[in-house]
Order: C-alpha cells, then sequence, then structure tokens
C-alpha cells in the first residue's frame, strides 16, 4: 500500500470519528499460558507466531444505525436502515455486501449443508478404506543412523560457551515382502 492510499484510509476514518456518535478502541492479546510458552521456545515457531501473538486493536464506531468495525485485516459495516452487512478485507482489497435476508436464509441453510458435508465426509472415508483395503500389506522395516561430528568451532554465545556438533542421521526403509530386482545375465554376442 502506498503512501497516499495510507493517508486516505487515515482521513477518512479521522472524519468517520468525528462523524460517530460514539466511537471506543479496544485491545487483545495472548500473554502468556502453556501454549504461548511452546511456541516462544522453539525458534522456528517463535518467528511463524509472532504474527498470532501480537496484539489485535479493534476501533468500533456507531453513527445513528450504522456500526463500523475496524481492524487492520479488514472492516465490517452493519446498517440497520439498509439491512445490509458489508465487510471489507483491506489486505485482499476486496469487499461483500450481504443482506439481513440473505444472511437469515444462510443460517437456515446451515443445518442442511453441514448434514451434506458429514455425507460427503463419510463417503470418502469409506472410499479410503475400501482403497487402503486394496492395497498389498507390507512389513516396513525401519533402521535409523546417526552420527554426531564436533567441527571444533566454540563460542561464546549470550554468555554461555557453545561448541558447534554437526548432527547426520539416515533412515533406511526396506520391505521385506518387496518383489527382489531380477538380475539380468549378458547376452553372448
Amino acid at each position: 500500500m502506498n503512501t497516499n492510499m495510507k493517508a486516505f484510509g487515515i482521513v477518512i476514518i479521522a472524519s468517520q470519528l468525528a462523524l460517530a456518535d460514539a466511537s471506543y478502541q479496544s485491545s487483545f492479546q495472548f500473554t502468556g499460558g502453556a501454549l504461548v510458552d511452546s511456541l516462544r521456545s522453539n525458534p522456528l515457531s517463535a518467528r511463524m507466531a509472532r504474527p498470532l501473538l501480537a496484539p489485535i486493536v479493534t476501533l468500533t464506531m456507531v453513527h445513528g444505525n450504522q456500526k463500523a468495525v475496524v481492524t487492520k485485516e479488514s472492516t465490517e459495516i452493519i446498517d440497520l436502515d439498509k439491512g445490509t452487512i458489508t465487510r471489507i478485507d483491506t489486505a485482499r482489497k476486496t469487499y461483500s455486501v450481504m443482506t439481513f435476508d440473505q444472511m437469515l436464509q444462510a443460517m437456515k441453510d446451515l443445518p442442511q449443508q453441514m448434514e451434506q458435508a458429514q455425507q460427503q465426509m463419510q463417503q470418502a472415508q469409506e472410499q479410503m478404506k475400501q482403497a487402503q483395503s486394496q492395497l498389498p500389506q507390507t512389513d516396513l522395516k525401519v533402521s535409523f543412523d546417526v552420527a554426531v561430528k564436533d567441527t571444533g568451532v566454540a563460542k561464546v554465545i549470550n554468555g554461555l560457551n557453545a561448541r558447534e556438533r554437526v548432527l547426520t542421521m539416515q533412515a533406511r526403509v526396506t520391505d521385506p515382502n518387496a518383489p527382489r530386482p531380477r538380475q539380468s545375465t549378458p547376452s553372448p554376442m
């Protein structure tokens, strides 16, 4: 998003705040617990979890019979006079408008759609079971070769002495029931 678009968005929100009968801002954030601790302790998941653990700021504005809920990713506008709900996805730059009647019909259709989805899942599971029963049974054997090599490199990291070691692991999977390849004999010329 370029600077002009950001400035335009700020002007729109500021003008809406000026016209709003009431507005408030709320923030939500996961700050602790076993899940958060486990995500932060692993370097790989910590990087991916950072956006999930960031605060979620929501601005809610009410003006007459209209309510707007604005977040970083989206805006939802409920207009009681028009009977519509407008959802704007700022990340994808798309929007959708649904009337209250359409939402009511979707809620009425939901149980039937859920039942159809369950039937489709059961059919898919039955097909998977049939396909698996047709596969030949195998007795796979798995073995691992693990080696640790000390590279001799030593550093002080965060006040702790650390040594570099390279871990190499190989997995071998064999099937004793697999057909043996035929050995070809050279033909005389």
